[in-house]
């Protein structure tokens, strides 16, 4: 189990962090139609988080206006058993230093994923030094236990999300996608539209750090994507002829057998594919 950092350092770096989420904010500022939270829910620690924050999530969604859900920082992993549903109008924030894994044994299932959001709007995920971990290895080697698979994404966005922000959250060890925006086997009849991916760093995932295969507007600013490996594509990011990325500011990655690169992906319509990586002055642009 990897360490979990001093109580003393979480305070220097949330005074940082809150400061680099409000300056991350500002810049949508004028395209963020969803009003902030009305009233804030604090998780109580359980030992099966999954049925903690969701009854909290419930709670959230049986509430009329926006709510704010905050899962605290304990000293100790969330341990989640299953995927968490997520509602319209809100926002789940996950203070400095706490880890939310999945369980051991758990999300056997093929299509399993920590966090789902279908067809909802107005939802934030926060979580400035937070953590979503699954268990890549575990399912790549125990296949009696795990269905094979590369759809068990940490975070998934689809049936035709809006105004969606992923923000300061690390997505590791995914047996799939770090974040997934897009369809699923059961296909869409619209796009997610609207999505901010911002100071997010996304590592040691199976498949991609970033998918994005059926959207129109999704900005992806100041991200790391590393170490990515263990099923095809195996890359940073993949962008499909079906994805709509409308602008894109200068983000990162490094996978396996990678340098580190700056890209910029713009593209007018989900139905064409335009981008363009920069990469030491170097500009590469599909037609």
């Amino acid at each position: 189990m990897r360490p979990f950092i001093p109580l003393a350092l979480l305070f220097v770096i949330a005074l940082v962090t809150t400061t680099s989420a409000q300056q991350g904010e500002r810049g949508e500022e004028d395209e963020w139609p969803c009003s902030p939270p009305r009233s804030v829910i604090i998780v109580k620690w359980a030992e099966d988080a999954s049925k903690a924050i969701q009854a909290a999530i419930d709670q959230a969604a049986a509430t009329p206006g926006p709510d704010k859900v905050i899962i605290p920082h304990v000293g100790n992993p969330w341990i989640a058993s299953e995927t968490l549903n997520l509602c319209g109008e809100l926002t789940l924030e996950f203070e400095p230093g706490v880890v939310l894994w999945a369980k051991q044994g758990k999300f056997d299932d093929k299509n399993h994923c920590l966090i789902k959001d279908e067809g909802v709007e107005c939802v934030t995920l926060r979580g400035y030094v937070g953590t979503l971990r699954m268990r890549k290895h575990d399912y790549m080697m125990d296949t009696e236990t795990y269905e094979p698979s590369e759809w068990r994404h940490c975070v998934k966005f689809n049936f035709g999300s809006e105004y969606v922000r992923i923000l300061g959250l690390t997505m590791e060890c995914a047996g799939g996608d770090g974040i997934y925006v897009g369809w699923d086997t059961r296909g869409a009849a619209r796009p997610c539209r609207h999505v901010w991916i911002r100071d997010v760093t996304c590592r040691d995932n199976l498949r991609q750090g970033i998918s994005i295969t059926y959207a129109d507007g999704v900005t992806i600013e100041n991200c790391l994507l590393t170490r990515t490996a263990g099923n095809n594509p195996g890359g940073g990011w993949t962008l499909s002829p079906t994805a709509g990325i409308t602008r894109s500011r200068p983000w990162r990655f490094a996978s396996a057998g990678s340098s580190t690169m700056r890209a910029v992906a713009c593209l007018s319509t989900w139905s064409a594919c335009r981008w363009r990586i920069r990469e030491a002055g170097l500009i590469t642009s599909s037609p």
